[in-house]
């Protein structure tokens, strides 16, 4: 499947560092607007400077079971929905060697858009486009994923949910990637 990376790094802090960056925290946390990029930002003041004490790899592998168990809940007709703070990429990879998606999967991907003109725009061109495959094939969306990342279902959460919700219930499984908590929370 791949490696799962953790670099080891130190910097060493004054008193008056540590406590203003424990104040900040603290302050982040209990933010009810913007909370999870105030805090990326006072974690990326703090991991400046650092020093590399060394790197691990750890295989990461599926679970025992999962691929089975997602064909039970998909023969079930059981809708399932895989989120997480992975890249595109490697959450698509995760999804093929899970059986979540295959080579005959239509993969409608709404990424890497910023703007909210932007993701209007796409959400609209995949309701269109779930719509129009329903109609060609006897499937009724059985075969299509929805790969979304944090950031355009940010914006399509604030600006366009019903438009989100229609386009994430003609697909027939939805993929999540590079969730914060917050966001997987909230799906």
């Amino acid at each position: 499947m791949g490696m799962r990376t953790l670099a080891v790094a130190e910097r060493k802090l004054s008193r008056s560092e540590f406590l203003q960056f424990s104040r900040e925290i603290k302050q982040a946390r209990r933010m009810v607007k913007n909370r999870e990029e105030r805090m990326r930002e006072i974690y990326a003041s703090m991991e400046r400077g650092l020093t590399i004490l060394g790197a691990t790899g750890v295989e990461d592998q599926l679970q025992e079971g999962v691929p089975e168990t997602l064909q039970m809940l998909s023969a079930a007709g059981i809708r399932v929905w895989m989120i997480t703070g992975d890249k595109v990429e490697t959450a698509v990879n995760v999804a093929i060697s899970c059986g979540l998606v295959t080579s005959a999967t239509n993969q409608l991907f709404a990424t890497n858009y910023i703007s909210v003109e932007e993701v209007l725009n796409r959400m609209a061109e995949l309701e269109y486009v779930s719509f129009i495959l329903c109609l060609v094939t006897d499937e009724a969306g059985d075969n299509t994923t929805l790969i979304i990342d944090g950031d355009t279902l940010a914006i399509a959460f604030e600006h366009c949910p019903l438009l989100l919700r229609k386009v994430s219930m003609q697909a027939y499984r939805v993929v999540c990637c590079r969730m914060g908590p917050l966001q997987k929370s909230q799906v």
